[in-house]
């Protein structure tokens, strides 16, 4: 009477062998699949309608259901020139407020788009634009004081904040 364990044998060891080149497999999509994100960096994860930041380590990301965007969190620094005599400081340096997911959301919907130059080219004209407010607002007894209210408030709007004051 033949003996059937051979063939049971031979279809089990194939049946593992399957398994494991199935889960190599999954492991290299899902590997191929991960972003890092650096520590400048804060990933817009767009996933239907829902949008959600990844601040550190990294994640998956599949094409299909959304795709991912970058934020860049270095610091901008900004020369003021103070041609009106205000007494105001040499420069400014502003970087994206990556504290709370509200600013992180006006910084997503208004910055996402712009590279680093563009960046400071918007940071240059809030600048000239809180400049020209406290030229408006003569009567101000600091006016260095007024300046760095309304560049605060202008930033504030797009998910930015001033450092170092």
């Amino acid at each position: 009477m033949p003996s059937t364990l051979p063939a049971f044998q031979h279809s089990l060891t194939t049946a593992i062998a399957m398994l494991v080149i199935t889960m190599l497999l999954f492991v290299a999509v899902i590997a191929s699949k991960w972003r890092k994100v650096p520590p400048n960096k804060v990933m817009i994860k767009h996933v239907g309608t829902r949008r959600m930041f990844v601040k550190r380590g990294g994640t998956i990301e599949i094409p299909i259901i959304g795709d991912c965007q970058y934020l860049d969190l270095s610091p901008i620094t900004v020369p003021i020139i103070d041609d009106s005599g205000f007494g105001l400081r040499p420069s400014v340096t502003v970087c994206i407020d990556s504290e709370s997911d509200e600013s992180l959301g006006r910084a997503a919907d208004r910055l996402a788009d712009l590279d680093s130059e563009d960046l400071r080219r918007l940071v240059t004209d809030l600048v000239e634009q809180s400049k020209y407010d406290i030229g408006l607002r003569a009567e101000d007894v600091h006016p260095a004081d007024a300046f760095d209210a309304s560049l605060r408030a202008r930033l504030a709007e797009l998910g930015m904040r001033m450092i170092g004051d």
